[in-house]
């Protein structure tokens, strides 16, 4: 009898703490494939649940298994931030490759367009072919590290990934 009462208790306590445990965010990115101008991806990120430990937006500086400089913010053409009824959040670039949030709790979207590294001119640190990215009218190209970016702290956080595209070739 003792054994069911401790079973019902510790069975009580898991539906207890999982009932009130924060939902996990997810980073909801959303990509339009059907406006290529100007060989920049236009990306939105839907996001919620933004502390202060999510403050900074950051895009990545190395490619992963090559370990190349890439520097991927300096691809960046615009950045913005958006609250959940659309009034713009400040945002400030502090390096490179960082945003910041000025008020990351009240950020519900981010919209920023990122030039392709394919033929974009850059001085230096110009990324293996293989490792960038390319929009074109006949094709498309994307490496993750070379068009999404993520808030401070979540670069373990459930993503998903919508594709806007054309439905007929081109």
């Amino acid at each position: 009898m003792k054994t069911v009462r401790f079973l019902l208790l510790v069975s009580a306590t898991l539906f207890f703490q999982f009932s009130i445990a924060k939902p996990t965010p997810s980073l909801v990115y959303e990509v339009n494939l059907n406006d290529r101008a100007d060989d920049e991806f236009k990306v939105t990120l839907h996001v919620s649940g933004l502390t202060a430990d999510n403050a900074v937006y950051q895009f990545a500086s190395t490619a992963p298994g090559t370990y190349q400089v890439m520097d991927i913010g300096r691809y960046v053409r615009s950045f913005r931030a958006f609250d959940a009824k659309g009034k713009e959040v400040k945002t400030t670039q502090v390096s490179t490759n960082q945003w910041k949030f000025d008020q990351p709790e009240k950020v519900r979207k981010v919209q920023y367009s990122i030039a392709e590294t394919w033929d974009t001119p850059v001085n230096e640190h110009k990324p293996y072919n293989m490792c960038g990215t390319s929009i074109e009218n006949d094709h498309v190209l994307i490496n993750g590290q070379g068009v999404f970016g993520f808030p401070s702290g979540m670069q373990s956080t459930p993503i998903e990934l919508k594709l806007n595209y054309p439905l007929s070739g081109r």
